[in-house]
């Protein structure tokens, strides 16, 4: 193996194995990957070129069907299980003998590696390196077929040693060129032709990829623990607004608070969604969320203020929350969903395979106040004497006293109370990322409402307040979501981050109207959640704005994108084809399914005859009708073509080939030049100065093709010269003989 190969199989695994380690974001993978391939090259390049001892080998086998087999049952057939096996085998296979089956495997290896890496991940980065991979993959088995074919032409004794042929570094280069433009310009046509979401659902859980790591949302509060909130600036949805005509909202000055979950049991430190809580089952693209027992009802004739486009980058397995503002009333999505809808609190779960997912929202930032709901409020209270206590002293020590009693109190007083409870929380307390452990036997809000520390995050906010609000029975409940804060004005879009997770309180301060309170300090929320302004964050600014513009119009490249491409008439026609199609399988029944396979048989048995009977007459009377045929084109084309140097090769070889018919003994598709001519001096067919005129321009042929040494024109001219004499006196022959060669 030449060490042009070596090095190009080298940088084809080096590659596969970045783009695996970047697809999963895990340096660990990234590191052990390349370095693990470098190495297992260097020790080769070592030993000379030798591999590792049969042993080791197997056992280094071993070693990894092991470590997939212990993934493999505690985790399921996964595609993170099966490229890391891909991944071992690659790094094993290096340091293995380095035949031409043995770099193949190489390359096989590679090739899945990078398409487990595709399955994992759709980001940029991924992207670009999937760009170089391709031309190298391509140079690289180019390569390895030239060098396979001249070893085994080599091993049988049809040319001499390898050697370099002229322009070949040339006519390498534009090969290789070609196939990758070509690889690219076939994977674009059928990226725009193809319909999207085609076989997703047949793929499971390999049929939609993520954008980045799993999002740090939880939809439950659990008080109590002490630590340091993670920041992780891991980018987890990208977010645009616009207004009914269309316009897109959105500035640096402007916050956008995405509701998660809807927490409103509080128990044992933590809060949960109802257990009693009723959602409706909805499966659809494009639905109306209908708000029962409101004033208005949701329908083609609704107004909403404003809609937000959604690209979550990697939802969960199984049950995630879809993220909007209050409230949503109207939901869209580009594939089939299966969605809860819970038509009290707007929650939404769409349950389906993780990945990237992308839907649209519409949205009233206001609700109209419903005065029938009073009828159906149900008091709520919190269970603590302690904070019910002072949820009352605070109250009655204003200048305008607040009847704490719920079934005596103006409803207009909720909003003054809960006023009170955030003035109170401004003053006393801090917010803090980094929290003690609260003691085993008191209640966590209890802990920071009346403890000595007096500090906490957002979750601590939120839940004092609402145990403030619900101790003298106005209902309140715990939202977790994300801020939108970081405002990307090139792309006109928010993009919401790990580090964006928040918790704050909607209220009901009036029959039927939830009102957004957030506790947490407005310095503090702004210093955490505002984008910073250093030249490392500028520069991370700028790679996202790359990143969104790969999502929306690569990944995301929907159906709307496609119509914009493909004209709808070709869609329309594949589309009532393919309904037609339907019909008439679900009209026919059996005897059109049995009619159907019967005509296949005819068809096959029709195909395979046609098959047999073009075999049997290429390779009877009509045998060497295709190498005729070939060396007739040949000859036209050199003819037509400028006599070059290069070509010359070319005009003594149909010469050669003209002299062998005139003999009656054409040569064989399969047969070198050099043996063939061999075997009819070896019968006698020809004269001694004959075949001494063959034989020359066999080796000038040779020479030119194989062993970089063009040839004299002069020298062209005179072979030509002699190799025409030569069939005129081969044609006298057989004529003189009667035809016999």
């Amino acid at each position: 193996m030449s060490q042009r190969l070596d090095r190009l199989l080298l940088a084809t695994a080096m590659l596969a194995s970045a783009a695996y380690g970047v697809a999963e974001e895990s340096p660990a993978i990234l590191l052990v990957g390349t370095v693990g391939v470098l190495c297992s090259w260097l020790a080769i390049r070592s030993r000379g070129g030798r591999a590792l001892p049969f042993q080791a080998t197997v056992a280094l086998t071993l070693a990894a069907v092991g470590y997939a087999m212990i993934r493999l049952v505690g985790e399921g057939f996964k595609v993170s299980v099966f490229s890391e096996f891909v991944l071992a085998l690659l790094i094993v296979k290096l340091t293995d003998r380095r035949t031409a089956r043995d770099n193949a495997q190489v390359l096989l290896l590679s090739v899945f590696l990078v398409v487990g890496a595709i399955l994992t991940s759709n980001r940029l980065l991924l992207g670009l390196l999937i760009l170089v991979f391709v031309p190298v993959f391509a140079a690289t088995v180019v390569r390895h077929q030239i060098e396979a074919a001249r070893e085994k032409a080599w091993a049988l004794g049809r040319i001499d040693p390898p050697a370099r042929a002229p322009n070949e570094r040339l006519d390498f280069r534009r090969l290789v060129w070609v196939c990758t433009l070509a690889c690219l310009a076939i994977s674009v046509s059928v990226f725009v032709i193809m319909p999207r979401g085609v076989g997703m659902q047949a793929f499971g859980s390999w049929g939609n990829t993520s954008l980045g790591a799993v999002t740090s949302f939880t939809d439950e509060v659990q008080l109590g623990r002490g630590g340091l909130i993670s920041q992780s600036s891991t980018p987890v949805l990208d977010l645009q607004v616009r207004n009914p005509s269309g316009e897109i909202l959105g500035s640096a000055s402007e916050i956008f608070y995405l509701r998660g979950a809807v927490l409103d049991h509080y128990e044992n430190g933590a809060w949960r969604r109802s257990r009693d809580k009723q959602s409706t089952f909805i499966s659809d693209q494009g639905v109306f969320l209908y708000a029962d027992g409101t004033s208005y009802k949701v329908g083609p004739e609704s107004r909403t203020d404003v809609e937000l486009r959604v690209t979550i980058r990697n939802t969960p397995r199984g049950e995630a929350h879809l993220f909007s503002v209050w409230r949503p009333v109207e939901f869209e999505t580009l594939s089939p969903i299966n969605l809860k809808h819970d038509m009290a609190d707007g929650t939404m779960l769409r349950i389906g395979q993780p990945g990237k997912y992308e839907y649209i929202v519409r949205c009233l930032r206001v609700q109209p106040t419903d005065s029938r709901s009073s009828s159906r409020r149900t008091r709520v209270s919190f269970p603590s004497q302690p904070i019910r206590e002072l949820a009352e002293r605070l109250i009655r020590e204003i200048d305008s006293p607040i009847d704490p009693d719920p079934g005596s109190r103006d409803a207009s007083d909720n909003s003054r109370a809960v006023r009170v409870f955030l003035n109170y929380l401004a003053r006393n307390f801090s917010y803090s990322l980094e929290t003690r452990t609260a003691p085993p036997d008191e209640d966590p809000t209890e802990w920071f409402l009346f403890g000595e520390e007096r500090r906490g995050h957002c979750e601590y906010f939120a839940s004092a307040l609402a145990a403030l609000c619900r101790s003298i029975g106005i209902d309140a409940r715990v939202i977790t979501g994300y801020v939108a804060t970081e405002w990307n004005a090139p792309t006109g879009h928010y993009i919401v981050r790990e580090s964006n997770a928040h918790a704050w309180v909607e209220v009901e301060t009036a029959p039927g109207f939830w009102k957004r309170v957030d506790p947490t300090p407005v310095g503090d929320l702004d210093s955490i959640h505002r984008p910073s302004t250093s030249v490392l964050a500028r520069l991370r600014r700028l790679l996202d704005t790359a990143e969104y513009a790969w999502i929306n119009s690569v990944v995301g490249f929907n159906r709307r994108s496609r119509s914009r491409v493909v004209e709808s008439t070709i869609d329309d026609a594949m589309t009532s084809w393919t309904q037609e199609l339907g019909e008439r399988v679900r009209s026919g029944g059996a005897g059109l399914a049995m009619r159907a396979i019967g005509a296949g048989m005819v068809a096959f048995a029709l195909s395979m005859g046609l098959g047999l009977l073009s075999v049997w007459l290429w390779r009877g009377p009509w045998r060497g009708l295709g190498a005729r045929i070939q060396r007739w084109l040949l000859t036209i084309r050199l003819r037509l073509a400028a006599r070059t140097d290069r070509q010359a090769h070319d005009l003594l070889r149909a010469d050669l080939l003209r002299v062998y018919d005139k003999l009656g003994r054409p040569l064989p598709p399969w047969r070198p030049l050099r043996a063939h001519t061999a075997a009819l001096g070896d019968d006698g067919s020809l004269a001694r100065d004959d075949l001494s005129v063959l034989n020359e321009t066999v080796r000038a042929i040779y020479r030119a093709r194989f062993g970089a040494k063009p040839l004299d024109r002069a020298e062209v001219i005179s072979m030509r010269s002699a190799l025409r004499a030569t069939a005129a006196r081969a044609l006298r022959r057989r004529q003189s003989s009667g035809g016999a060669p």
